[in-house]
């Protein structure tokens, strides 16, 4: 069955691109010239559309018609279940915002390069149901508590129950990748609750607590006198899962050496403890998790390629919870309830804090939230407020800033803007050598306009002793701002 999407814009020349753009990709667009056409065409069929592609800036310069915002709204009150993806050509976090509380699901920037829509799109469609028909809220809370014990209602956090659910009768190792905080050690109990190992031990480690010489000797045990301070013969954890399942968190953090025991045990199903004479044939499953990138540790050498391709068979990828945003609201509900049911308190959280929880980075995952949610709960009456948790969000943004900054991920403007006249100045310096000092011959080389490379050569100041003066120098600092 043909997947249909509705793309919504007030430029022709967009939507034209939009239908050519997906045509390859054997899915089917209707589109709209603005966002009233937009609303009656998805009132009209409100299941026929599986996405809808929306526009943030529609209303003209004189304020008429609707922008982006204001169409989700619609939308989602007409079918509330409809997946929004709203483009812009500006990213402002201030806009980003408008359009994640007026329903959006995803928001992209507008470029050059449409592989990033192509790719969001096809994601976000359907798959798996033979009739199209996509699953509703409940059916994938019911779907996320039955196979994982979890909260959700996400379509990707479904997807990795649905996947739990194939593999967990089969032995073979798993890989669980996501970052810290998204619930890695619930999902590997899922697959040991879903397995024929349910009722058998389920013993998990994190392999970053550990020195290696401790770790090793956790795994594997060790006997009586193995080293120094072996007073008593010790059972390692691959021993105390047989029959069972062995969760090793963080293994991309094991040293190297070690891995290769742990290769060896997964080929053989044997364990040799620390100091023993002989291995032991031991029945376990393994299933393994990291927040690292094991390809890009295996190819820098930093992780056994061998283990890598032993455990990748499997891989189950949590995405982070700003990628789900849609179960944050169910999330926050849960925590609420364990609270109230711990301490025997009934409270409310007000419209205003749900949507600012879910407007939220959590780049700390499902962690954060409940940290926050559950401190909230404390520090309210009756109603939980915005005011509850608005400095423990301020203080959690402005340590994510001063964190990527320290990681050198990004750096501040000013200074990306020295660096760019940099380039810049070395290249009309360059262009000026190779041409011999002829300006027309540089500028035919840079492909410029022989006055405004004159111009830049000017604004940066590359002839000794040229400086701006009365109209060019304001126009050089209205560019300076514009940049």
């Amino acid at each position: 069955m043909k997947q249909t999407i509705l793309a919504i814009d007030n430029d022709h020349l967009v939507l034209t691109s939009i239908k050519m753009l997906f045509a390859d990709a054997d899915i089917e667009v209707e589109t709209a010239s603005s966002g009233e056409l937009g609303i009656a065409l998805f009132r009209e069929q409100p299941n026929r559309f599986s996405v809808v592609l929306l526009d943030f800036e529609m209303k003209t310069k004189e304020g008429h018609g609707m922008d982006g915002d204001e169409v989700a709204v619609a939308l989602k009150a007409i079918q509330s279940e409809v997946r929004i993806v709203m483009v812009s050509g500006v990213e402002d976090q201030e806009i980003i915002d408008k359009c994640l509380k007026a329903g959006a699901e995803k928001f992209l920037r507008k470029g050059k390069d449409p592989s990033p829509l192509i790719s969001l799109i096809t994601s976000m469609l359907p798959k798996g149901a033979e009739d199209g028909k996509e699953r509703s809220d409940i059916e994938r809370e019911q779907k996320i508590r039955h196979v994982l014990k979890m909260v959700g209602r996400s379509r990707e956090f479904c997807e990795v129950a649905d996947f739990v659910e194939k593999i967990a009768p089969f032995d073979e190792p798993a890989l669980i990748l996501g970052e810290s905080g998204v619930g890695k050690e619930g999902i590997a109990g899922a697959v040991h609750e879903n397995s024929r190992r349910k009722g058998k031990p389920f013993v998990a480690i994190n392999c970053a607590a550990f020195s290696k010489e401790l770790l090793e000797s956790e795994l594997f045990g060790h006997e009586r006198g193995a080293f120094t301070g072996a007073l008593n013969k010790k059972i390692g954890l691959f021993e105390a899962a047989d029959g069972g399942t062995i969760f090793l968190d963080e293994i991309g953090d094991m040293p190297l050496d070690l891995q290769a025991k742990i290769l060896r045990a997964l080929q053989e199903k044997k364990i040799q403890p620390v100091g023993a004479l002989a291995p032991r044939k031991v029945d376990f499953r393994v299933v393994a998790a990291t927040h690292r990138n094991l390809r890009e540790a295996a190819e820098k050498g930093t992780f056994r390629q061998d283990l890598y391709y032993r455990l990748k068979y499997l891989t189950i990828e949590v995405v982070p919870l700003r990628e789900r945003p849609e179960d944050i609201e169910p999330l926050v509900f849960h925590f609420i309830n364990e609270m109230e049911k711990k301490h025997g308190t009934r409270k409310t959280i007000t419209h205003g804090a749900l949507r600012k929880l879910k407007s939220h980075c959590w780049t700390g995952n499902v962690r954060e939230l409940e940290a926050v949610v559950k401190k909230a709960f404390v520090m309210s009456d009756g109603r939980i407020t915005p005011q509850a948790f608005m400095d423990e969000i301020a203080e959690i943004r402005s340590n994510n800033i001063e964190a990527v900054l320290a990681s050198g991920e990004i750096i501040k403007y000013d200074e990306f803007r020295k660096r760019v006249e940099e380039q810049e100045r070395t290249l009309l310096k360059r262009a000026m050598e190779l041409a011999k000092n002829v300006k027309s011959d540089a500028a035919a080389l840079l492909g410029m306009n022989h006055n405004t490379m004159n111009y830049r050569r000017s604004v940066l100041k590359i002839e000794e002793g040229k400086t701006l003066t009365g109209k060019a120098a304001s126009q050089s600092n209205s560019f300076r701002e514009l940049k």
